[in-house]
């Protein structure tokens, strides 16, 4: 269910809820549940629990159909699990709400809104640790202006693109990079270096685990980006929520992985999702319609983009 429950309906689930086994959840758990690639109506909940077990360190609310993302720090628990959350949409674009309880250490249920001045989208979660797509740090698509004041970001971006060259695809090939099985262009393509394992440093921008390339439909390879990993069982740095890492399980086997963009700009750079205006903007590549997966989805400002 994605469309807008009536209050009365919301209001009878939720004393089903809270009537529901209760526990107390697990210190450090994320839980997520979503529904993604239905054209329209994606939507995404994601509960992370602080170290002690006391509190949600973050809550995420996803609604395409409201092309809206609420973020919320540090909500209370109570001390059966329950927990009801409301935070304000950026820029002052509408409130979002997730109330429901934990039913057991790692799982979660509830109910969400999301709600803007055109409107209404809410439906119902059961969350869990075990599988999906989980995100940390950032859950917008661009990070906040004061990235711009990070030196260790700037530092990265900047050595990245300095060392662009580096990166043609012979040059790649020649490093080890590997492009077997990419898709037909048009298309975003990883070149990845030994697999999916986490290999080398995490966030070096000489050495990244994946090159990214757009190749337009005639069928030539640019470079667009890196793809760093970090280990499963790590908490890799955010700082302060500036880059977001996404995996798609909770397995310490799952790498997090995170984009680094070729664009002139730090805050494009850092986008997650596929910057595309910045790249036409600077004369880069220019869009055409291809398909794509949850991490190269175009960014919503992008001129002309169609779902897969």
């Amino acid at each position: 269910m994605s469309r807008f429950v009536p209050r009365l309906v919301l209001s009878l689930f939720l004393v089903g809820a809270g009537s529901a086994a209760a526990a107390v959840p697990e210190p450090r758990a994320t839980l997520e549940d979503h529904r993604h690639n239905t054209a329209g109506q994606d939507w995404h909940i994601q509960l992370e629990v602080n170290r002690t077990g006391t509190k949600l360190a973050s809550v995420v609310a996803y609604s395409q159909q409201c092309k809206a993302t609420g973020f919320i720090l540090g909500q209370s628990l109570d001390s059966s699990g329950a927990f009801s959350v409301r935070g304000d949409l950026p820029e002052d674009k509408g409130t979002f709400q997730v109330d429901g309880n934990f039913t057991t250490p790692v799982n979660a249920s509830g109910t969400w809104s999301v709600t803007t001045p055109d409107c209404q989208d809410s439906g119902e979660f059961a969350a869990q640790d075990s599988s999906g797509h989980f995100l940390r740090g950032n859950p917008f698509e661009y990070p906040p202006d004061r990235i711009t004041a990070n030196a260790e970001l700037r530092r990265m971006t900047s050595t990245f693109r300095r060392n662009a060259y580096r990166f043609t695809p012979a040059r790649a090939r020649a490093l080890g990079y590997s492009f077997r099985g990419a898709a037909a262009c048009p298309a975003m393509v990883h070149a990845r270096k030994r697999g999916t394992t986490f290999w080398g440093e995490v966030l070096n921008p000489l050495e990244p685990q994946s090159l990214m390339y757009w190749c337009a439909k005639g069928g030539r390879y640019q470079l667009a980006g890196a793809m760093f990993r970090a280990p499963g069982d790590s908490r890799p740095p955010t700082f302060k929520n500036l880059i977001q890492w996404h995996k798609h399980s909770t397995t310490p086997t799952a790498n997090w992985m995170t984009h680094l963009w070729l664009t002139p700009s730090i805050r494009d750079a850092w986008a997650t999702c596929a910057p595309w205006r910045a790249w036409e903007a600077a004369g880069m590549f220019t869009y055409e319609p291809h398909h794509w997966i949850m991490e190269t989805k175009p960014c919503s400002d992008t001129v002309d983009s169609v779902e897969p």
